[in-house]
């Protein structure tokens, strides 16, 4: 396999994944030394380690094929997510669509947006795309974080019964101040993760809520939460290679963008 393998992938990522921020000991030493991006996420998926291919997609992806990515996973749990969720992920399928032209409708989405699903922070991918440009060889995008997040967010809830309501009262959104910084874009994904487990927590106080709670929880005990994550993560990983693997969509310009 070598790299030409994977059309959608940005020619600005490391052969073997290894400058990639975020990646497991475990997923280091299995990719050291590989030749491609491909070999390399051909070992993460190999060996299931599905949330450190997670990683390696979202920083390796072109920003168009990134956010499509996003934007897709959040269409599988779709279903499940409330109106700003569904005007957010909608907000990202047209800046997708225009080419960058719909910036503003992105801001627009995002405000007020509580970010609690998949639909919110593909949104976010996209607003932080839209300002990504000159990116520095070997150093992490500024929107992988959002993308994993959307990921991340939509295999959880691919594992719910029920659906994604509005945050009840009591349930605080993440901070999305200083949205450009990558170091907060890590801090608000872990919020926006822990989010999620309070809008469920708070939703399981009827006897359908409780009774789904108790499954989750019996589930949850045979494995933990992080294997658990790891495992759901598998058919979004599968979406996001076949993307790798196909001609990327088209780039957003920068003048349509600015």
């Amino acid at each position: 396999m070598s790299g030409q393998d994977l059309p959608s992938f940005s020619p600005e990522i490391s052969p073997d994944l290894a400058d990639i921020v975020d990646l497991s000991q475990v997923a280091l030493d299995l990719v050291s030394g590989s030749k491609s991006v491909a070999q390399s996420l051909a070992t993460l998926v190999s060996n299931e380690l599905f949330q450190d291919a997670t990683v390696a997609l979202a920083n390796g992806l072109t920003k168009e094929a990134a956010v499509l990515w996003s934007v897709e996973s959040a269409k599988m749990v779709a279903d499940k997510l409330p109106e700003s969720e569904l005007e957010a992920l909608s907000s990202a399928e047209d800046w997708l669509a225009s080419g960058g032209a719909a910036a503003d409708e992105l801001a627009a989405a995002l405000d007020g947006n509580e970010m609690q699903g998949p639909g919110g922070w593909a949104a976010l991918a996209a607003d932080w795309a839209s300002k990504a440009w000159g990116l520095v060889t070997g150093e992490a995008p500024p929107y992988a974080k959002a993308v994993v997040g959307a990921v991340k967010l939509a295999a959880a809830l691919s594992k719910q019964d029920w659906p994604l309501f509005e945050s009840p009262e009591g349930v605080d959104a993440p901070d999305k101040s200083n949205l450009g910084s990558t170091a907060d874009a890590a801090g608000l994904v872990k919020d926006a993760v822990g989010l999620v487990k309070d809008v469920v927590a708070a939703q399981s106080e009827s006897p359908a809520m409780d009774a789904a709670a108790s499954a989750m929880e019996a589930a949850e005990s045979s494995a933990s939460s992080e294997q658990a994550l790891n495992d759901l993560l598998k058919p979004f990983v599968e979406l996001g290679m076949k993307l790798a693997a196909e001609s990327p969509p088209p780039a957003v310009s920068a003048d349509s963008a600015a």
